[in-house]
């Protein structure tokens, strides 16, 4: 290296003030990460090789992530080659793509990065929707620069997750995809699958049928039991995607006030009231009975186990008060 023969350095591209930090910092041992110098301390510390400078500088803007700058996190990640920083940054931007597309980072993204964005099998939409309008608002931003790109952002365009009212009334008679021949096959699909029938929609291949993977909330939502105005054994299901509500599979007995969880693939419901009395055991399928009958249940799943938290016959919150008024006597 020529710098060992020289007897003054000039660190270029580097920050000052940074550099003054990271001195007093090896003799301190002590450094400050804040708003203020993070994007200057960070190229520093790694040009130097700091690594617990690095660390402290990664944490701090994970802390720091949000919709509005999250892609912008993740490119200076990227170029300063923090692989954990860019993975949560990533994982951060495809779980909040709803509130990331409004932001003016996603605007000022080139294509490439916006292909990777929407490709991505586990974004945090509620629906396809959110996909499509996110990809007609870049093109609109500079419609003459990015038209060309219109066709090839489609592509990652779930169509067959489109409603068929969303389909005719903001696809088909769009201006963007109306003015651009490639695109008018986007819209063609996205009819054609309308029309067709069960059978031939699960004849589709893998790729022609790929359908995304929601994160960030529900697929579908049961309703188990109630009151109509006596217990009763309706399920029914809630599906997120379609806005509407399916009858499911009946109750052994009728149920209320039961607690229910999921775990591996299926549905408990357990405990709660028969219109007669309350419900001793989990009765989808006979299982073990619970040591105290018990109502007004809550459940969860916890590390591949099902507790359950619930009131014991005979225990109201009145009686609890009295006991810890009396133990505190």
């Amino acid at each position: 290296m020529s710098e060992k023969e020289q007897e003054v350095i000039t660190l270029k591209e580097v920050d000052a003030t940074a550099v003054e930090s990271l001195i007093s910092f090896l003799y301190t041992g002590n450094i400050e990460v804040t708003e203020e110098n993070v994007q200057a301390l960070l190229p520093a510390a790694n040009l130097l090789h700091l690594t617990e400078v690095c660390e402290a500088c990664c944490s701090f803007l994970k802390r720091q992530l949000h919709p509005s700058n999250c892609l912008g996190i993740m490119a200076f990640a990227d170029l300063h080659s923090c692989s954990s920083l860019f993975t949560e940054s990533r994982r951060f931007s495809r779980k909040h793509f709803p509130e990331v597309r409004m932001s003016e980072e996603f605007i000022q993204l080139p294509s490439e990065s916006v292909i990777d964005l929407i490709s991505s099998s586990d974004l945090g939409v509620k629906s396809e929707e959110d996909v499509f309008e996110a990809v007609i608002q870049w093109v609109s931003h500079d419609r003459e620069a990015r038209g060309t790109f219109l066709p090839m952002l489609l592509n990652h365009v779930h169509y067959q997750d489109l409603s068929n009212n969303y389909i005719l009334k903001h696809v088909s008679d769009n201006e963007l995809l109306k003015a651009i021949p490639s695109c008018k096959d986007f819209i063609i699909n996205a009819l054609k699958y309308r029309l067709m029938s069960p059978a031939e929609r699960a004849s589709m291949t893998d790729s022609e049928s790929f359908s995304r993977v929601r994160i960030g909330g529900p697929q579908s939502i049961l309703i188990v039991g109630g009151q109509a105005p006596k217990a009763i054994r309706n399920i029914e299901i809630y599906d997120v995607k379609t806005n509407a509500c399916r009858p499911g599979p009946e109750l052994v007995s009728r149920r209320c006030r039961c607690g229910v969880t999921v775990l591996n693939g299926s549905v408990y419901a357990v405990g709660g009231f028969d219109g007669t009395s309350r419900v001793r055991c989990g009765k989808w399928y006979q299982c073990v009975a619970i040591a105290v009958e018990k109502g007004l249940y809550d459940k969860c799943t916890l590390w591949g186990t099902r507790p359950n938290f619930g009131r014991e016959r005979g225990v109201n919150n009145n009686d609890n008060n009295n006991n810890n008024n009396n133990n505190n006597k």
